[in-house]
């Protein structure tokens, strides 16, 4: 299913978290006697309160896998086209290691730049990511999440123009 069927999972589930963050800490002025009682929060309503977070995750998962897959699809084609080229001007056809590793052909290059600006956005996207859903709101936590990975998409689509 991939990237849309992670969202349309996730549109279809909706934004099920409760308002607010997904920990909720005590409020301040309550007493020990108060803190020794059992937790009203527990795991659960956490991981409850995560899971349009983790259909983010899933959803930028899918995509960057779909990214790394078009950037090896990028490789044999460019690879292809080269090696036909060199074959109607009777030079000597390019290695596939040659064009995907060190040629800096358009296609190659979007390929290898969509994927490299992910993996370089992938990491603090996700610890704030879920800072922001811990600690803030995790509805909109997950809705921003889906922004970003719409943006993603964008700088992939409008790189090689």
């Amino acid at each position: 299913a991939g990237f849309f069927g992670t969202a349309y999972a996730a549109v279809s589930r909706g934004f099920c978290a409760p308002p607010g963050p997904a920990i909720k800490f005590a409020p301040l002025g309550t007493t020990k006697a108060q803190l020794a009682q059992p937790a009203l929060q527990t795991c659960g309503d956490v991981f409850r309160a995560l899971v349009p977070t983790l259909f983010v995750v899933a959803g930028a998962i899918s995509f960057l896998y779909g990214l790394l897959f078009l950037q090896a699809r990028a490789g044999y084609t460019t690879t292809m086209q080269l090696k036909e080229t060199a074959r109607k001007k009777g030079e000597k056809p390019p290695t596939l290691l040659g064009v995907k590793y060190l040629s800096k052909e358009l296609g190659t290059l979007w390929a290898d730049r969509s994927v490299g600006n992910f993996l370089e956005q992938f990491v603090p996207f996700l610890v704030s990511l879920f800072a922001y859903a811990l600690f803030v709101s995790a509805n909109r936590a997950s809705a921003l999440g889906w922004i970003w990975l719409f943006f993603r998409g964008l700088y992939s689509l409008l790189f090689g123009k």
